[in-house]
């Protein structure tokens, strides 16, 4: 195990030589759990959020699964979250569903990061399932960019009904949860936009999770 454990790190020495890795790479790299930095928080308008943003370890995994992606920071988020819906929804069944990216956004950046950190949560929470039925027929402008008001136009009716969808509440228990999935809450307005959709296409109220804030 020792000399695994050196020839390892003798490979990373050597790869981190030869192209540099940016510090939140190598934070994330060395990063054994996000367990410590769990801050789990109910919003004013019902979103809840599982850590704070402005930690830089956070910061750093989000990064590095949303613009990097990052398969360790995946499975770190993936484990925070797992941990949550198991602590909180004990014997319920849960269907989550992440929110989903422009067709654009998603041919660009090759994954949607909610997805995959949804992926490597889900073997560790049998009782949720990744339930599909949205998508976002508009690549808008990120709303970090944006005042609250104009975010609030930027994200209005850009969701909709995947037509091959079914029915997402049929065959369901009646204390069967449903929730929305994100990865950074700011105002708010992207979430309650696609909770409206759900509202309105499938006739089920989610309950908003996001990873950070």
């Amino acid at each position: 195990m020792k000399a695994a454990n050196r020839a390892l790190q003798i490979w990373w020495f050597l790869a981190d030589t030869l192209v540099p890795p940016s510090e939140e790479h190598v934070l994330v790299r060395e990063l054994a759990s996000l367990a410590s930095h769990l801050a789990v928080r109910c919003h004013e308008d019902g979103v809840v959020t599982l850590m704070a943003f402005h930690d830089p370890v956070v910061r750093a995994v989000i990064h590095e699964a949303k613009f990097a992606g990052n398969t360790k920071a995946w499975r770190l988020l993936g484990e925070v979250l797992a941990a949550y819906i198991t602590a909180t929804y004990p014997g319920r069944a849960v269907r989550i569903i992440p929110m989903p990216l422009s067709g654009a956004r998603l041919r660009s950046r090759g994954y949607n990061q909610v997805a995959m950190v949804l992926k490597e949560a889900l073997p560790h929470m049998p009782q949720a399932v990744h339930t599909r039925g949205m998508l976002r027929r508009a690549d808008t402008a990120p709303q970090t960019t944006l005042g609250k008001t104009e975010r609030q136009h930027n994200v209005r009716g850009v969701f909709a009904k995947q037509w091959f969808a079914p029915k997402v509440p049929k065959g369901d228990a009646p204390e069967t949860v449903y929730m929305l999935l994100d990865d950074v809450l700011t105002t708010g307005a992207t979430m309650h936009e696609a909770k409206k959709t759900l509202r309105k296409v499938y006739g089920i109220t989610p309950q908003l999770l996001a990873l950070a804030h």
